[in-house]
Formats: structure tokens, sequence, C-alpha cells
């Protein structure tokens, strides 16, 4: 069982607006921005280390579109 994480400090949708949305999620630490404001900042102590990722869509009637995934790769000077 893993709980939610909630964040109630603002609406996150509004109704007819696009939202540019990017996820990063680096070993336990998931960072997530929208609109090129990061809203959210977790760092888990028991991450999960595979797996499947999801959109929770209860109640939220959205469209995802241009939708991608990267693997990060780590860059030494």
């Amino acid at each position: 069982m893993r709980p939610l994480v909630y964040d109630y400090t603002e609406p996150l949708l509004v109704a007819n607006q696009p939202n540019r949305v990017r996820i990063v999620s680096d070993g336990s630490t998931v960072r997530w921005w929208n609109n090129g404001r990061l809203v959210f900042d977790y760092s888990d102590p028991d991450p999960y280390t595979s797996g499947h990722f999801a959109f929770r869509t209860t109640w939220s009637h959205f469209r995802i579109s241009n939708f991608g995934v990267w693997r990060l790769t780590c860059q030494h000077p």
C-alpha cells in the first residue's frame, strides 16, 4: 500500500487551460513541474525501484497529448 501525497495549496487543473507537465523521478526523489513552475518535490525514504507509471484521473476530465518518456543519463564533466 502506497499512500497518496496531497497538495492543496492551489487548483492544479483549470478548465479549458492547457498544462505542460514534466515529472522527473531520480532515485528516491520525485519532482513535478506544471507550466515551468516546480509544484511538487518529494523524497521517498523507501522508493519503488521498478513497476508501472499511471495518471490518476478520478474527478479530472483531462486529455493527454504529446506524451513521452525519457531515460535520464548521467553527464560527467
